[in-house]
């Protein structure tokens, strides 16, 4: 995924970062989980990323908890195999959220203003 200029989009670098992020302890991965940490750490969550093959009933369910616990929501072009391998998981992942650690700023900083981004 590169732009006109040969630079890569926001997306690529996002997920080229989600690696380290995890690393530094800073993603919970799957959608329970992520559920989960939206309704009992909000605070502590700077993005929840959903794959683009999250069934309509996940996407809806992932968008409403983040809209109504203020939780920016971002709907990914990459589906949930590429998001499994940027984590370095074996099975797909449909759901990520991006916790306040590590090098979570420059991560939500490539996703800049995307469709899909709730804010309260």
């Amino acid at each position: 995924m590169t732009g006109g200029n040969g630079t890569r989009s926001g997306e690529e670098r996002a997920l080229s970062l989600l690696g380290l992020v995890r690393r530094a302890g800073g993603v919970v991965a799957g959608v329970d989980r992520v559920l989960a940490g939206v309704r009992t750490k909000a605070p502590e969550i700077a993005a929840v990323l959903a794959a683009s093959d999250a069934s309509a009933r996940t996407a809806k369910q992932i968008a409403d908890k983040c809209a109504f616990y203020g939780v920016r929501y971002v709907k990914l072009g990459a589906d949930s195999s590429v998001l499994a391998e940027r984590l370095g998981l074996v099975s797909s992942c449909a759901a990520v959220a991006v916790l306040k650690r590590g090098p979570w700023k420059p991560l939500c900083d490539a996703l800049g203003d995307r469709d899909g981004k709730i804010e309260k």
